[in-house]
C-alpha cells in the first residue's frame, strides 16, 4: 500500500548490474567499483577481511530492561556484551606491511547507525593500521576519483 507524501525509489534487483567477472555484490556502486579498481590494475579483494573493533565481554555491568520484544518484567538482564566488527567492501592485499594501502566502502546513502560504526572503523584503522588510506566514495565519480587518488599515491 502506498502513502501519502513518501516518494518511493525503484532500485533495480537485476543479477546482471550487481555482478562482475563471477562475483555478485551486495550494490551496482560496489560492482561499478570492482570493475574500475580491475581495470586500473589495483586488487579486488571483495569483503576479503572482518576486523573487530570493539571485543567481546562476559558479563556485562547489569542493565534493568525488559526483553527485545518489551515483554516480561523489567529486571537486571546480566548479558555478554558482543563483539563490534566491521567489513569493508574492498580492501588492499598485506595491509600491515604496505605503504599506501587502501580500504573502500562504498556507500551511496549512508544511515546514522552505519555512519557511527564508519567513525568507529576510522578510529581502529588510526591506531592499528596508521599506513592505510580509508576511502568512502558515495556515487559513480567518486569512485572514479578514488582510483585516480590511490594511483596517485602509489607512484
Amino acid at each position: 500500500m502506498r502513502r501519502k507524501g513518501k516518494k518511493y525509489i525503484n532500485v533495480s534487483t537485476n543479477k546482471k548490474d550487481l555482478t562482475y567477472k563471477g562475483f555478485v555484490y551486495k550494490s551496482r556502486l560496489e560492482a561499478q567499483m570492482a570493475k574500475m579498481l580491475d581495470e586500473a590494475g589495483l586488487p579486488i579483494n571483495y569483503e576479503g577481511y572482518k576486523f573487530t573493533i570493539i571485543k567481546e565481554e562476559p558479563n556485562g555491568m547489569g542493565c534493568y530492561r525488559k526483553t527485545v520484544d518489551n515483554k516480561g518484567e523489567y529486571k537486571v538482564r546480566d548479558k555478554n556484551i558482543n563483539a563490534v566488527r566491521y567489513t569493508p567492501d574492498f580492501i588492499d592485499d598485506d595491509i600491515k606491511n604496505k605503504e599506501n594501502a587502501f580500504i573502500i566502502e562504498c556507500k551511496g546513502r549512508p544511515t546514522p547507525v552505519f555512519m557511527l560504526r564508519f567513525k568507529l572503523f576510522q578510529r581502529y584503522c588510526k591506531k592499528y593500521y596508521p599506513n592505510v588510506k580509508l576511502y568512502m566514495p558515495r556515487n559513480i565519480s567518486q569512485c572514479r576519483e578514488t582510483i585516480n587518488l590511490i594511483l596517485k599515491h602509489r607512484k
